[in-house]
């Protein structure tokens, strides 16, 4: 070929791949992807099974077992309880009319890591303190605080390190985004709780464990095959409720948003020695 019919043909391969990557970009960022809320999560273990047992009802032989859940041992406070106690006591301040999930994950957080010897009420209500002097909250037209959509991960990344600073630890919190369940797990296997952010909800992290589901199904020559497959959970202090009545949840790995469009709608905060 000539000089101009290679360039040419070069070109026009490069245009294609160009249009290609481009195509597959854009399904990529603006796919739906199914992702977790509050919603998703499971308060009561027995009904983990339960889930796993309708969802693959449409297979035959199913059974679900459940791995050894690897886990700390972190309060679950909540949070209308530390609200209440905040109204009450906050002088001439503005009341918190709704969602101190954030203040009352940080809670645990903080007193897991003995960060101070007070109670969970003042622990929380210091808490909520710090994020009011360094505007970390948002005010409603009422006046009051409120919290549609969750505390924002940089502020609760900064929230906490000024609370350590405050009870005079030298730690700092650490905001992760990436292979957010993967990070979790290298975290409890190293016994530091974390703060686990979904879209409109704050909890603890407090651990993982593994389900193992087996059915049969019949693959594309009718033939029934075994399959096995591993489903993951994190496991969380909700503060929905006290330890006494429910100390941990559990929210799906497969709920946790990848996409670049819900990425953010989900993170830990992992605690570092400054």
């Amino acid at each position: 070929m000539k000089r101009k019919e290679v360039i040419n043909f070069f070109v026009g391969v490069m245009m294609s791949v160009l249009i290609c990557f481009s195509a597959l970009l854009g399904v990529y960022c603006f796919s739906e992807q199914k992702t977790g809320t509050a919603a998703d999560v499971i308060t009561e273990k027995n009904d983990i099974e339960r889930k796993i047992a309708k969802a693959y009802s449409k297979y035959s032989n199913v059974t679900v077992s459940a791995g050894s859940e690897t886990k700390v041992n972190c309060n679950n406070h909540n949070q209308t309880k530390l609200r209440e106690y905040f109204n009450k006591h906050n002088g001439d301040r503005t009341d918190i009319a709704e969602g101190i999930c954030w203040a009352s994950a940080t809670t645990s957080l903080l007193e897991f890591y003995k960060a101070s010897k007070k109670s969970s009420n003042v622990i929380c209500f210091d808490v909520i303190d710090m994020a009011e002097r360094n505007s970390y909250v948002v005010y409603g037209t009422d006046g009051k605080v409120f919290y549609d959509d969750g505390f924002t991960h940089d502020n609760q990344d900064n929230l906490i390190t000024k609370m350590f600073k405050k009870y005079s630890m030298d730690k700092k919190g650490n905001n992760d985004y990436y292979n957010i369940y993967k990070t979790l797990t290298k975290e409890i296997d190293s016994g530091r709780a974390v703060i686990f952010s979904i879209k409109g909800h704050t909890m603890t992290g407090s651990g993982y464990v593994t389900y193992k589901v087996k059915y049969f199904k019949k693959n594309l020559l009718g033939k029934k095959v075994s399959v096995t497959e591993e489903l993951n959970y994190v496991i969380v202090n909700d503060t929905w409720a006290e330890n006494r009545d429910r100390q941990y949840s559990y929210f799906p790995e497969n709920k946790i948003g990848t996409g670049i469009s819900t990425r953010w709608n989900f993170g830990i905060t992992k605690v570092r020695n400054k």
